[in-house]
């Protein structure tokens, strides 16, 4: 899930590392302005504005990269995300699967839906042991949420499905 959108922000700063950020504020962080002129920059970050990227400038002369907000809401508004999935047998799922039955549970508005825990998840969908260990954690912090009142990712409820069922062997119907 993450890596088509690593290549295309490749594509679009040839020459500069792109990385997924460390931590949950964006998805990615790139040293394109250390590598860039001066005079490709502009044309550089309206391609990226274009292709749906924001770009934040660092202290230390590097961009952190993440979605707009429209960007955002047709990646994680797919039709063709499953609405669930059978319970896991595996028990090295279960993290996951309480994760999306707790999101799916408590649907949202997207202006609403937080965004570092829907970073967190989509970070790590093409990285099982990833997801697997920091899916309780994310439980936990929606836990939290949940009593303060306030809404969850739920739009990470579709991916997680399906991620869950691409992991179990059940083909998208």
């Amino acid at each position: 899930m993450i890596e088509p959108l690593r290549r295309e922000l490749s594509a679009l700063l040839p020459g500069a590392f792109v990385r997924r950020a460390a931590g949950e504020e964006s998805l990615f962080v790139t040293d394109a302005p250390r590598r860039l002129e001066t005079a490709a920059r502009q044309a550089t970050l309206e391609a990226m504005a274009a292709a749906g990227f924001c770009i934040v400038c660092t202290d230390n002369r590097l961009w952190t990269v993440d979605l707009t907000d429209p960007r955002w809401h047709s990646l994680v508004f797919d039709p063709q995300w499953p609405v669930r999935c059978a319970f896991p047998a595996e028990v090295r799922l279960h993290g996951v699967y309480q994760l999306a039955r707790l999101l799916a549970a408590h649907p949202a508005p997207w202006p609403q839906q937080p965004l570092q825990p829907l970073r967190a998840v989509f970070k790590r969908l093409d990285a099982p042991q990833e997801l697997m260990r920091v899916a309780p954690e994310l439980t936990a912090h929606c836990a939290r949420l949940l009593r303060k009142g306030q809404s969850l990712p739920s739009a990470a409820a579709g991916p997680l499905w399906l991620w869950l069922n691409n992991q179990m062997g059940v083909e998208p119907s």
